[in-house]
């Protein structure tokens, strides 16, 4: 699997802080990086973005309006959470719309903000599949935001997805 680093990332007001891994194996690997917030301590635009990968494609069918549609998965870069309670039931993300990422179909998904517990609440998420891989990138937009907002982080969001894309340019790109 190339492990894909995003070209860039949608900038928020005060830039990115450093980033930190938060799975990293031979087969997997999510990466978490969060902004500072503006002077009144209000997040602006996407102010936490996930991005991540690992060695086998996900299966895209969904179920009920959600993915995926069998609840938990291996190797999941924790796109499925966990409801809250005791029964430890699968939380899986609602769909709002199929698309291409690169050619590829990708599914555009909504996480309910916490009490979910994935890393993901409250973000966007789009996953795909590329090359015998499934890869990730899911920011957090404003708690409240209007739908011009809401195209706005999706459309850097899709922009982040593509420039995954275009930043491996095969074997030679390594030489």
């Amino acid at each position: 699997m190339a492990a894909r680093c995003p070209a860039a990332i949608p900038l928020p007001d005060n830039g990115w802080g450093r980033g930190r891994a938060l799975d990293s194996s031979p087969c997997e690997y999510l990466i978490d990086v969060q902004e500072g917030h503006d002077a009144r301590g209000i997040p602006t635009r996407i102010w936490h973005v996930i991005f991540g990968g690992r060695c086998e494609p996900f299966d895209l069918a969904v179920s009920d309006g959600r993915w995926p549609t069998r609840g938990f998965i291996e190797r999941d870069l924790r796109l499925v959470g966990v409801r809250p309670g005791n029964d430890r039931r699968p939380a899986r993300a609602r769909v709002l719309k199929r698309f291409r990422i690169a050619g590829r179909p990708a599914l555009l998904l909504r996480y309910p903000a916490q009490p979910l517990t994935t890393v993901h609440s409250g973000h966007l998420a789009i996953v795909w599949n590329e090359a015998s891989a499934g890869y990730v990138v899911s920011g957090h937009p404003p708690d409240v935001s209007t739908p011009g907002e809401e195209r706005d982080a999706v459309r850097e969001l899709r922009l982040t997805a593509l420039g995954m894309h275009s930043a491996w340019g095969g074997p030679a790109h390594l030489r």
